[in-house]
């Protein structure tokens, strides 16, 4: 319910901006005024554009890194803590034999159903 109220929202909120950016407008003479610039920026200013290119290929090759040092499960156990693992579902395997071979349901205390 909240998507289709969210896109009636933007439905009407799109009809009311369209006829301010059309191309006859003030504002639409603006905005088209200022995507031509952005297009020819590179043609005029070379340096600032490499330079700009090089900021996003280090921002990008740094956002990887990132994202890979986050999803790096760096062997069994990671960078995780024991509270961490005694969180984790399963019984890790530092734990006494004894616990590792309970039942995860204790079957004794169920009712007995015919």
């Amino acid at each position: 319910m909240k998507l289709i109220i969210k896109l009636a929202i933007l439905a009407i909120a799109l009809t009311l901006l369209v006829p301010a950016i059309s191309p006859g407008s003030s504002l639409g003479s603006i905005l088209s005024a200022a995507l031509e610039d952005a297009r020819t920026f590179c043609d005029r200013q070379a340096e600032a554009c490499q330079q700009g290119a090089a900021v996003a290929r280090q921002t990008a090759q740094a956002l990887a890194d990132v994202v890979s040092s986050l999803t790096d499960t760096g062997g069994a156990s990671g960078n995780l803590t024991a509270d961490d693992r005694a969180l984790a579902p399963g019984t890790p395997p530092d734990q006494p034999e004894a616990l590792q071979q309970q039942p995860a349901i204790a079957t004794h205390n169920m009712p007995n159903e015919p």
